[in-house]
This record gives C-alpha cells, structure tokens and sequence, in this order.
C-alpha cells in the first residue's frame, strides 16, 4: 500500500513539475515590465515603451494620441485600420499612448515599459515587473503590470 501511495505521489509531482513551464503566467498592478527573449511580445494599455528586436513589428494607437520613433532598418506600411506594420525590422522603437497595442514577432525582444496594461509574452525568454518576475513560455506568459 505504501509501494503504490508513493508511486501516486512521485507521478503527481512529476506531472506537475513538467506541465507548470507550460501554463500562463498572470501578474497584476501598475509600474513596469522588463522582458528580453524570442518569439512573439504584445503589450496593450496605457503605456510608455522601448522595444529593440529583429522581427516583424506592428503599432495601433486605439486613442489617437500616440507618439511613436522609429529607428531603426525595416519596410513601413499603414493598414487600413491605422495600424502601422514594420517589417524585416532590425531596430528600436519608443511608443507611448494611452491606449496603444504594439505586437513584436522576432529575435533579441528587449521591452522595458512603463503604464498601466497587459503583455502577452510567447517564446523563450524572461521578464520582470515591481512585483514578480518569471519566464516566457510556448503557450504564452500573461502578464499585467
């Protein structure tokens, strides 16, 4: 009896241990958020950022009030819905706005932002915000700073 309890117990925590990298990772407040890694990051709120990475880019300013700088190589095109998209980038970007959305597809994510908002952080990577830090993962890491 105490064979098969301990073999539960052992397949219990192994479950657990190799399924948490997987599940989203949720963190709540206002302040910042550090992030550097590979995949995909969207971040959405009332923000100020500066985004470096090697990707596909893309901005839309859903209060009209945005301020964004580029600098940086890469192809600029405006959708139809405002939405300004860069691609091929290998750059910077500094955004602000108070209700922004700004996605980055790529390599070498590096996001330190500032505001009230959410981010979306999908890949390999690490981030860090006033109140926790924690990893990327492949299903995507929620996080609210």
């Amino acid at each position: 009896m105490k064979k098969i309890l301990l073999t539960i117990v052992a397949t219990t925590v192994i479950f657990c241990l190799l399924t948490m990298p997987l599940m989203a990772v949720t963190v709540e407040g206002t302040g910042y958020l550090l992030a550097r890694g590979n995949g995909r990051a969207a971040l959405q709120g009332s923000l100020r950022a500066n985004i470096h990475g090697d990707g596909t880019l893309s901005v839309k300013d859903n209060a009209g009030d945005a301020e964004i700088d580029v600098d940086g190589k890469g192809r600029k095109k405006v959708l139809e819905d405002g939405t300004i998209v860069y691609t091929g980038l290998n750059g910077h970007i500094k955004v602000s706005g108070t209700d922004v959305t700004v996605k980055m597809d790529g390599r070498n994510i590096k996001i330190e932002a500032h505001g009230t908002g959410k981010a979306v952080l999908q890949g390999r990577g690490e981030y860090r915000t006033k109140k926790s830090s924690g990893r990327w993962t492949l299903s995507g890491a929620d996080v609210e700073f």
